[in-house]
């Protein structure tokens, strides 16, 4: 004796698994509901498995008699057959774009940072301190000479009293 039913009609995408569950509670307990793929249910249809097979048999025969309804339609339903959805596919795939790991995207970034030079902060803070001494405004030029620790190719740590150049 099987214990689960197959929906083959009656079950739309608005149909929420608790009442379709609820529905199939009247004939015993249920011990799995599954809805299925609701935008395709020919593909993969909602399913009930009844804990007990006799609960199942009832449910079948009330549903061929026409007596069980969701959202306003009439349930059709069947015992669900063993098959399986398609097999996956076991070939190769031939493109080589999709054997792409998180490794290979990381190492390529960390390739593309070693040869890019001076990041942007370094580019944007040096650019503004000659932008600054171009148009004159000498203090602006030490603001950001101060703010950046850049003069020149010349450098002073704090508190180091020796002078490193870059």
């Amino acid at each position: 004796m099987a214990n689960t039913l197959e929906i083959t009609s009656g079950v739309v995408e608005t149909t929420s698994r608790m009442w379709l569950k609820k529905e199939m509670e009247r004939f015993g307990p249920v011990d799995v509901c599954h809805m299925g793929n609701r935008s395709n249910p020919q593909e993969e249809p909602p399913w009930v498995r009844f804990v007990n097979p006799q609960s199942c048999e009832d449910a079948l025969a009330s549903v061929k008699a026409g007596q069980v309804f969701l959202d306003g339609l009439m349930v059709q339903a069947q015992y669900k057959s063993g098959r399986r959805g398609p097999a996956p596919s076991s070939a190769p795939s031939t493109r080589r774009d999709l054997e792409v790991s998180s490794r290979d995207l990381f190492m390529e970034q960390e390739r593309q940072r070693i040869r890019g030079g001076p990041r942007e902060r370094e580019r944007d803070d040096a650019g503004a301190a000659q932008g600054a001494e171009a148009a004159g405004d000498e203090e602006a030029a030490a603001g950001t000479v101060a703010a950046t620790g850049t003069a020149g190719a010349e450098t002073e740590p704090q508190g180091s009293g020796r002078r490193h150049l870059r």
